[in-house]
């Protein structure tokens, strides 16, 4: 059998920076189209999902606004 044996480990910081970047985007997609992964199984949780990252999202740009609006 062939190994090769430069390889890195499957929980190494790029695995593990990836996949947080992907889920991020995952949940920036689902904000902002209304729908996410979640609605393949049940479209309510989806629903309730969707509600929690919009108000997230609504937060932290009232957020942004603020630190602007104090700091210019």
């Amino acid at each position: 059998m062939w190994i090769w044996k430069g390889q890195w480990a499957l929980d190494a910081w790029p695995n593990r920076l990836l996949s947080a970047a992907l889920f991020c985007w995952t949940l920036w997609l689902g904000a902002r189209l209304g729908h996410s992964v979640a609605g393949v199984f049940n479209r309510r949780a989806d629903a309730v999902i969707i509600g929690v990252l919009r108000g997230w999202r609504e937060a932290l740009a009232r957020k942004m606004v603020s630190k602007d609006t104090l700091g210019g």
